[in-house]
């Protein structure tokens, strides 16, 4: 785990035991739906990207050891009208759980 992980867990105690819970019931049904998310890392999709076209704003943290930048700065490139947010920062957990209020916002079309 990225020192940038490490750190937004010891910022408050309660994180890491929520993120054990998180995992724990994901985890329930079985590991099949883990491994098939995790098999999408590894493949090419089985449609083209530019054939996205509703906005999006990708979120990601530059020292994300889990999906490494260039992947982000890919698919953001191969989709027409993304838009790649960077936290210089973060990682992959600090991310996505550090900026809620900004992914929030661009949900809600306010980012």
């Amino acid at each position: 785990m990225p020192a940038a992980d490490h750190a937004w867990f010891a910022q408050d105690s309660s994180r890491f035991a929520t993120l054990g819970r998180i995992l724990r019931e994901s985890l329930r049904p079985g590991t099949r739906g883990a491994v098939l998310d995790l098999r999408l890392y590894v493949r090419e999709f089985d449609f083209p990207l530019a054939g996205v076209t509703f906005p999006l704003t990708w979120f990601h943290g530059r020292l994300d050891a889990n999906a490494p930048l260039a992947m982000a700065h890919r698919a953001v490139t191969e989709l027409h009208g993304a838009k790649l947010v960077v936290h210089e920062n973060d990682a992959h957990l600090s991310m996505s759980t550090g900026h809620l209020a900004a992914v929030a916002a661009a949900l809600l079309g306010r980012g």
